[in-house]
């Protein structure tokens, strides 16, 4: 490993942090191609996403594509390499708007590639070390947002990566994270290496079939094994009977929520999942409670929409949940990799929005109660947050 690499690229950090935009559209403009994909995205890492094996692509061309779900529009240069990635979003957008926003610039040196991922929570970049177009290391920082206009981001880790090779096939990888000491950021001093973190070993298993054709990737660690790839997909979910399901017991939750609510004015209505989507489950606020926790407007515009704060949390009436909730879970624990456990989720999440959204015109709620859709830590992100809110308030 050579530290040099990090300092090199907390040096084009601090260079280039404000010429984001305009490297952005630089390497847009180079391509000479876009293609459409749905549900992961291309990714020249390996093992980061199946899509790097071109089983999901629709060589349809954005912009005409407007997804129901999340997809992605991947620029191609001249020589059939990935150079860019946007996300494109019916969920995240505005009405009759489609979100769309970079998340991946891919540059390339030689026997480097730079990678830039700009994410909602900080920046991430790394530096691709390749030999004879098979990926040998990887060195990686985080800059996380701080919300602050002086110093937007902070240096929060750095992570390193090697891979091990065997008959022109990667079999392992060895990975190491070295945080930055708490208490001097100011300097982004590290705390002692191998005390923080041991290198630590990921084996993989690649399954061909008689074609050839990469059809599986099994990942193994420190005693746990999981699919990183398959090719193989798993029967779909009924979404239209959980849809009907879940608006039955939304009505019945609704109409009778004074077996739980026994005194106070209800202000909040909402349904809320885990990370995972394994379950569902009630939320309900009061207006007396609301204003006894929240003590500024500031306060208020948080507390309104977290559900995690509202009265009366993982309620119900009757187990008017308990059957939707088992199917969620079992069909999650039948997913082979997180891209299907993750659009899952997605869906859940979509799912409960058409729900409440039919919820408030069909029984005329009223406009004083907030409905919201969330998960358990409240940790939604900024734009699945806001459109929630204002899909259904």
């Amino acid at each position: 490993m050579n530290t040099d690499f990090f300092d090199k690229i907390e040096e084009y950090f601090n260079q280039n942090l404000k010429k984001l935009e305009s490297i952005v559209k630089k390497s847009i403009s180079k391509s000479v191609k876009q293609v459409a994909t749905k549900g992961v995205m291309y990714s020249v890492e390996p093992f980061e996403s199946e899509f790097q094996y071109g089983k999901r692509t629709s060589k349809k061309v954005l912009p005409e594509v407007v997804p129901k779900d999340d997809c992605y529009r991947v620029y191609i240069d001249d020589k059939e390499r990935v150079i860019a990635v946007d996300r494109a979003s019916e969920f995240l957008s505005k009405p009759n708007k489609i979100y769309i926003k970079t998340e991946k610039i891919f540059i390339y040196e030689d026997d480097t590639v730079w990678a830039l991922h700009v994410a909602d929570w900080g920046i991430v970049i790394k530096i691709l070390l390749f030999d004879n177009q098979k990926l040998m290391e990887e060195y990686s920082c985080d800059f996380n947002s701080t919300y602050n206009d002086v110093k937007p981001y902070l240096l929060s880790s750095y992570s390193y990566n090697k891979y091990i090779w065997q008959d022109e096939k990667l079999i392992s990888k060895k990975w190491q994270l070295f945080r930055i000491d708490k208490k001097d950021k100011s300097k982004n001093k590290l705390i002692n290496w191998k005390l923080y973190s041991e290198l630590t070993e990921y084996n993989y298993e690649l399954s061909y079939d008689q074609k050839g054709k990469l059809i599986s990737i099994l990942e193994e660690h420190d005693g746990r094994t999981e699919f990183m790839f398959t090719s193989i997909k798993p029967k779909p979910f009924d979404f239209e009977k959980l849809y009907q399901d879940l608006l039955v017991a939304t009505v019945y939750m609704y109409k009778n929520y004074r077996k739980i609510v026994k005194k106070g004015t209800m202000c909040g209505f909402g349904l809320y999942t885990d990370e995972e989507g394994s379950f569902l489950s009630f939320a309900i606020n009061t207006k007396e409670h609301l204003d006894e926790v929240c003590k500024s407007d500031e306060e208020m515009s948080c507390y309104k929409y977290s559900t995690s704060e509202w009265m009366y949390e993982g309620v119900e009436i009757d187990g008017a949940l308990t059957d939707i909730s088992n199917r969620l879970c079992e069909y999650l624990n039948s997913l082979p990799t997180d891209s299907y456990k993750d659009k899952f989720r997605t869906n859940v999440l979509n799912q409960s929005v058409k729900v409440l959204e039919s919820f408030r015109k069909t029984e005329d709620v009223a406009k004083e109660i907030t409905l919201m859709v969330n998960i358990t830590t409240d940790e939604l992100n900024e734009y699945e947050r806001a459109r929630i809110i204002k899909k259904l308030n």
